[in-house]
């Protein structure tokens, strides 16, 4: 309905005037380099999809 939407539309306009001028953050500069920092560079096996027909491995 055009009436929830205008509400989602102002919450979401006066949530991101929040964050513009306020210093403060969910996730800080060093936790999130801490997170780049500890991801490896491979997808682990349980993550990776399984060999396809174009697999050229196989």
């Amino acid at each position: 309905p055009p009436a929830l939407q205008r509400l989602a539309t102002a919450v979401l306009a006066e949530l991101h005037d929040e964050w513009q001028v306020t210093d403060r953050r969910y996730l800080s500069e060093t936790s999130m380099t801490e997170l780049r920092a500890s991801t490896p560079d491979s997808t682990p096996a349980e993550l990776a999809p399984p060999p396809g027909p174009h697999d050229s491995s196989t």
